[in-house]
């Protein structure tokens, strides 16, 4: 119930689409303000935010937390297959990839593991965030490499999901984008497969079972492609992120 969120607080919306904003203009304790990225630190800069008091119990729970799965990121696939924890892989091209790159995020595991594990310094990151669109990132980063061809194009996808636009890779070779596309294998739906453990005693109908991939490597090559095979973090090097070809 929306109604009975903090109910007592006053409440600043704010968003880059100004139809969004209609949806709380009848409201009166929320104010509602265009988002203009230009301004959006002197904005920020300009909050005075003061607490009633020092909640120890929980500030101590944050820290347990913290201390329990901060960069721990546990994935069950990776325990389940002795593979790279994926985390670690978004990590290392976090690393080595330019300040003002331009990274975009599929959905499913993919998305919640760059959630996770990448560190956000001047970088632009696409996703279709709630909408979570499976064979978004391709595109996504298709479309930024034309707008922006001096920048540095990074995407993440699921084997599940960049067989949803396969297709595209004919249009990264014909306009010859140079495309840095991570294909992280969680062999399967993996989102669908950890609700089903979760819910439906790990009965991976459709996601695991029944499920098959293709051989990337000779699809990447069918497309003209270059493609290369990680098996760990320091497989990655800053040469092939830095390449005028898509890999």
């Amino acid at each position: 119930n929306v109604d009975n969120f903090a109910p007592l607080a006053d409440v600043l919306v704010m968003d880059v689409d100004e139809e969004e904003l209609k949806k709380h203009s009848h409201e009166s304790r929320y104010s509602v303000q265009k988002f203009n990225f230009s301004s959006s630190k002197e904005l920020f800069r300009d909050f005075n935010i003061k607490f009633s008091g020092k909640n120890d119990e929980w500030e101590n729970f944050c820290n347990e937390i913290k201390l329990k799965y901060f960069g721990k990121y546990p994935s069950t696939s990776s325990k389940k297959y002795e593979s790279t924890n994926p985390c670690e892989i978004v990590e290392r091209v976090n690393t080595l990839i330019k300040t003002d790159s331009i990274v975009t995020v599929d959905t499913g595991a993919n998305l919640c593991w760059v959630f996770q594990a990448f560190k956000r310094s001047e970088q632009i990151i696409f996703t279709a965030g709630g909408n979570s669109p499976m064979g978004y990132s391709l595109p996504a980063a298709i479309a930024s490499a034309i707008e922006c061809p001096d920048k540095q194009i990074i995407s993440f996808t699921g084997d599940g999901s960049f067989q949803i636009n396969i297709q595209e890779l004919q249009t990264m070779f014909y306009h010859k984008l140079p495309i840095k596309l991570f294909i992280m294998n969680n062999f399967g739906y993996g989102i669908i497969k950890q609700f089903q453990d979760t819910w439906l005693e790990a009965r991976h109908e459709a996601s695991g079972k029944a499920y098959s991939q293709p051989d990337f490597e000779k699809i990447a090559h069918a497309y003209n492609i270059s493609y290369r095979k990680i098996s760990s973090p320091g497989d990655i090097v800053k040469d092939d992120l830095n390449s005028k070809e898509g890999v």
